[in-house]
C-alpha cells in the first residue's frame, strides 16, 4: 500500500492519527482504526514511535518506521507489489500463530517432543523434519544426497537452497510462510510430493497456519 493523491482517501502512518472511512490506518505499517485512533495491530516498539508486526502479517518493504518482530524480516512477492509485504521468519525460525513472533526450531538429530506445534515438535520443517521417535529427521524420506524430501505446500527456505522443493516447483513467499508452490500449468500430486501437468482448480495455495 501507498500514499494515495485521492482527495476522498487518505492514508495514515503513524500512531494516534486520526481515522475514520476515508483517512485510514496503514496495515502495512502495523496499524489499525480503534476508536477513532490508529492504534498498533499487535504491539508498540521499545520506542513507542512505531508499531512491531508480526510475522505472517503485511509490511511495507521501502518503509524505514515498519519494523518487523525480532527474528523476521520483510520480504514480498515483487510480481503482486513491489512495496508490500509479509513479515517472514528468519532462516531457522518459525511463525508461532498465536503471537505472531518467531520461534527457534530444532536441527536433525536434536530431541523433540511429538505434538503440535507451537507447544511441541518445534523440528525444522523448511528442512523437511518432523518429530520422529522423540528424534528430529526427515518426516516424508531422505532423497539420494542425504536430505529430506520436500513436499508441495510444506515449507522451504528458498528456491535456490538445499533441500530443494520438488521439480516443478518453487519456493514462494506467502501469508508469512515460504512454500514449495507447483509452478503455472502444474499441480501437485495426491501424495503432495510432486508437481505433474495439469490446470489448477479450486483453492491451490497452503492453508494458512
Amino acid at each position: 500500500m501507498s500514499d494515495t493523491s485521492d482527495s476522498t482517501c487518505k492514508l495514515l502512518r503513524f500512531l494516534g492519527d486520526t481515522c475514520d472511512d476515508t483517512n485510514r490506518c496503514d496495515y502495512n505499517s502495523g496499524l489499525k482504526c480503534t476508536k477513532g485512533k490508529c492504534e498498533c495491530n499487535s504491539r508498540k516498539s521499545a520506542d513507542n514511535k512505531s508499531c512491531i508486526i508480526g510475522a505472517g502479517d503485511w509490511c511495507t518493504i521501502s518503509n524505514a518506521t515498519s519494523h518487523c518482530t525480532e527474528n523476521a524480516i520483510c520480504e514480498g512477492r515483487p510480481f503482486l507489489n513491489p512495496n508490500s509485504g509479509y513479515c517472514s521468519c528468519s532462516r531457522g525460525f518459525v511463525r508461532n500463530w498465536r503471537d505472531g513472533k518467531c520461534v527457534q526450531m530444532l536441527s536433525k538429530g536434536a530431541t523433540c517432543t511429538p505434538g503440535s506445534f507451537p507447544d511441541k515438535n518445534l523440528c525444522d520443517s523448511y528442512l523437511g523434519l518432523g518429530c520422529v521417535n522423540s528424534k528430529c529427521a526427515c518426516a516424508k524420506g531422505e532423497s539420494s544426497d542425504g536430505k529430506c524430501k520436500l513436499q508441495i505446500h510444506g515449507y522451504c527456505y528458498d528456491h535456490s537452497s538445499s533441500p530443494p522443493c520438488p521439480a516443478n516447483a518453487r519456493c514462494e513467499v506467502y501469508i508469512g510462510h515460504k512454500w514449495c508452490m507447483c509452478l503455472p500449468n502444474f499441480i501437485k500430486t495426491d501424495d503432495g510430493m510432486a508437481c505433474v501437468p495439469g490446470r489448477q482448480h479450486g483453492n491451490f495455495l497452503p492453508a494458512r497456519k
